[in-house]
């Protein structure tokens, strides 16, 4: 026993990411599958967090100001940012989003030019043109965010966030991620 301990050690230090996958699904699937009215586990379906490849979404709870959560891209939002004779396949409807959460209803928010604040603090800068060169305009934000909406972004300055898609739907929540791998 003790050398198949060994060798299983020795085997993960050549091949760790390996080995993750292999305990993920052979153990933390599994739990998962019990856990899943509270929780679900994700892999990355955008480019919001390039760092991380594998999240836990904790369900059914209040989302707090700054921290990440899931949400589904709703049409209404991908239309707001596709007028006729733009395509922009960024804007994949149904597919899960991961973003910083960083205004909450009742927040002020106030565009000044290309700026976006939220309570006073530059929350982003919004572009001329988006990643295929197209010109992109900036959401009309009603302020303060109502109730059951959130501003959501993220620190990159080309993140496709609430600057061109407006607020995002409490009933699109997911949940709040935390990353894991």
């Amino acid at each position: 026993m003790k050398e198949l301990l060994q060798q299983v050690n020795e085997w993960h230090d050549r091949h760790p990411k390996l080995v993750l996958a292999l305990l993920g699904i052979g153990v933390i699937w599994p739990v998962l599958a019990v856990a899943s009215p509270w929780y679900q586990l994700a892999l990355r379906s955008d480019e919001s967090l390039p760092d991380y490849r594998l999240f836990l979404i904790e369900k059914g709870r209040e989302p707090q100001r700054g921290e990440l959560v899931a949400f589904v891209m709703a049409q209404a939002s991908a239309d707001r940012v596709q007028p006729a004779g733009l395509a922009r396949p960024y804007t994949r409807v149904g597919v899960l989003w991961t973003k910083r959460l960083v205004g909450v209803p009742g927040d002020r928010v106030e565009v000044r030019g290309r700026q976006v604040l939220v309570n006073g603090a530059v929350v982003g800068e919004g572009l001329e043109r988006d990643r295929l060169g197209q010109p992109i305009r900036l959401a009309k934000l009603e302020s303060p965010i109502p109730p059951g909406q959130y501003y959501v972004a993220l620190s990159h300055p080309r993140s496709f966030d609430s600057r061109y898609y407006g607020y995002v739907r409490a009933e699109d929540l997911r949940g709040v991620v935390t990353p894991i791998w």
